[in-house]
């Protein structure tokens, strides 16, 4: 299981004694936590903990307060105490070897209280998927890009190149090339990828799948033995050299059913980024000045006091 947070190192910003605190850390849409309900989260044997923890774990508190309103309020999904328990009992019997309770929460660097409230969590995640499959379908425009990707995986494209800075540049290598200059001379005199540069500009075989989106799609159109136009990239402009390409077998490709199959958790991810994003962005927090200050982000959390 990954770490909620990180335990910071003990810088002398000293809060208060763990446990037996009542106070008020924060107010979510009028809920209140307390400086216990955070206390309880973290996996601590100090008596005190600095506040740039306590800050942290608060933050964490105050999103999963949000996540659990929000969650009743859009989609009417409430975890009971005993669902999470029993999430976070299948949890530890799935991932736990040869480790008690105890240990296996030691690994992963979390309290018991915590464990149960990340369960929890997972079980909303899974009920809002739950009903977001039956509602969400993939556009045209998902499925076609999906086909070109899947057409990019099964390909392979033999490539060299020259990167330069400008356009200019590029329009100046074709000039030489049209007046007789090799390709393989230019790249190690111009260009700067120095690594494929020493080798002529050779890039070797591969999939275009590997390569930035412009370069990919250049490699795919491109006709073959012949230097393209400059195409352009956040690393400059290339004039690339396809030297062989081994198309997809249409016979090897998905189909729109699998294609589907593969878009919707993404679509469905997205969705429910968005939606907590927005859950995030509506809800009123107030944190108390002594433990920090709140911020919806992205990312949300809340920053300690100086």
């Amino acid at each position: 299981m990954k770490k909620l947070a990180s335990m910071l190192v003990l810088f002398g910003l000293i809060l208060a004694a763990c446990g037996g605190n009542s106070q008020t850390a924060a107010t979510v849409d009028g809920t209140v936590i307390t400086v216990d309900d955070v206390d309880s989260l973290i996996a601590s044997d100090e008596s005190v903990v600095d506040k740039p923890t306590f800050a942290q774990f608060l933050g964490a508190a105050i999103q999963l307060e949000i996540l659990f309103a929000a969650a009743e309020e859009n989609y009417g999904i409430v975890v009971s105490d005993e669902d999470g328990a029993a999430e976070a009992d299948a949890i530890y019997e799935e991932n736990a070897i040869d480790q008690t309770r105890e240990e296996f929460l030691d690994q992963a660097g979390i309290s018991e209280a915590l464990f149960l409230e990340l369960a929890r969590q997972q079980v909303v995640d899974a009920e809002i998927r739950l009903v977001l499959e039956d509602s969400l379908e993939p556009s045209e425009s998902d499925l076609e890009q999906a086909r070109m990707q899947a057409e990019l995986n099964l390909a392979e494209v033999c490539v060299s190149h020259i990167l330069v800075d400008t356009e200019e540049e590029a329009l100046g290598i074709l000039v030489r090339l049209d007046e007789g200059d090799d390709f393989g001379e230019l790249a190690i005199e111009l260009s700067t990828d120095t690594g494929s540069g020493a080798n002529g500009g050779d890039l070797g075989c591969s999939s275009p799948n590997g390569y930035v989106d412009p370069f990919a799609e250049a490699t795919m159109t491109a006709e073959i033995d012949e230097p393209t136009d400059p195409v352009e990239s956040q690393f400059g402009f290339h004039v690339i050299l396809v030297n062989d390409r081994t198309e997809a077998d249409p016979a090897d490709l998905p189909s729109d059913d699998e294609l589907a199959a593969q878009i919707v958790p993404i679509l469905i991810t997205g969705e429910v980024d968005s939606w907590f994003n927005e859950a995030v962005a509506v809800a009123v927090v107030v944190v108390e000045e002594e433990y920090g200050t709140w911020s919806a982000g992205p990312p949300p959390g809340v920053t300690p006091p100086a």
